[in-house]
């Protein structure tokens, strides 16, 4: 005869594999064979890329941002000329440069 406890066990770890699957199901996953199957992929996809490679993208991009920030600047400058000009409003519309947004 079966222990109960055991057929007990059973049944939990059961119903837990089958709570697994159904949420990698509902994330658009068939099972474990193809989370592995991404997962092998993904690491490969990583793999093609070197750590340089990713850093100096990132310092491209770094170096736009600085320029990006310092044309903005350049621009609030010129907006509050403007203002001080007496030629309008400020460029966003605020009658205050303190209620700018940025």
């Amino acid at each position: 005869m079966l222990d109960p406890e055991l057929m007990q066990e059973t049944d939990e770890l059961v119903r837990t594999h089958g709570e697994i699957l159904r949420r990698l199901g509902q994330e658009g996953v068939s099972g474990v064979e193809e989370l592995r199957e991404r997962f092998d992929q993904i690491r490969r996809a990583t793999g093609a890329l070197s750590e340089e490679e990713i850093r100096a993208a990132i310092g491209r991009v770094e170096a736009l941002l600085g320029r990006l920030r310092r044309a903005r600047a350049e621009l609030d400058e010129l907006g509050q000329m403007r203002l001080a000009l007496g030629l309008g409003r400020s460029v966003d519309g605020a009658d205050d440069p303190e209620e700018r947004l940025d």
